[in-house]
């Protein structure tokens, strides 16, 4: 269990972790460079294949998937990015934290800025609760690049900068094997894999973290 009397952040991924992750439009963005490019797209079946494997642009033959990705995130269309409600339970397991004491922040993928963010999920009531949003735009120069996307490193030692908290006082909670990984790598004291963004559970084991759980809002499940 962890013992929320020795935590005093919280780190969480944003989409697949405290909002649905938008596959829908990712995959109409991954169309989009297919048309682009003149290149027969494959069927949305194996994009969802790819994805719950976390392995999406393996579904692009080796020998252009540089390019495509390239293409990919040059595109990109963070201004449609689409706004969601929280995942279920997600507020009730960050009120639980809040009234613990514990400070929350949201360490994001997101090339955006931490004012964009914050305006796109002005609706959810997560703000109610977040004390802090890092982004990859956010994050020095050096840190996480369209080449390392995935990597949250930077994001999670800048949050655990900004409050002087010791990564042995934070736990980060997400929905791919990089947040899990991210974590690990930083010393985080405990790290907590979701199931919410549609990645295999046999996936998410892969990257070792210390609990595994259906969503956020089965938090209360492994905290004292």
């Amino acid at each position: 269990m962890i013992d929320l009397d020795k935590i005093n952040l919280a780190l969480f991924d944003l989409d697949g972790t405290l909002i649905p992750f938008p596959r829908d439009f990712l995959f109409e963005q991954t169309f989009e460079v297919f048309r682009e490019l003149n290149i027969e797209p494959v069927s949305r079946n194996e994009m969802m294949a790819h994805f719950a494997k976390f392995d999406f642009f393996g579904m692009i033959d080796a020998e252009i998937r540089d390019t495509f990705m390239e293409k990919y995130w040059s595109r990109f269309q963070w201004n449609s990015y689409p706004q969601f409600m929280p995942i279920d339970g997600v507020l009730e397991s960050l009120a639980l934290l809040k009234r613990r004491g514990v400070k929350l922040a949201i360490v994001t993928s997101r090339a955006e800025s931490r004012e964009e963010v914050a305006e796109n999920i002005s609706n959810t009531g997560l703000l109610s609760y977040i004390d802090h949003i890092e982004t990859r735009s956010s994050v020095p120069e050096g840190g996480s690049s369209d080449a390392n996307w995935s990597d949250k490193t930077p994001q999670i030692r800048e949050a655990c900068q900004l409050f002087s908290v010791a990564p042995s006082e934070a736990i980060m909670a997400g929905d791919v094997p990089p947040d899990i990984s991210s974590g690990k790598r930083e010393n985080i004291s405990k790290t907590i894999a979701l199931l919410s963004g549609g990645i295999r559970s046999e996936i998410l084991k892969e990257a070792d973290p210390d609990y595994l759980l259906s969503s956020l809002a089965d938090l209360s499940q492994v905290v004292s």
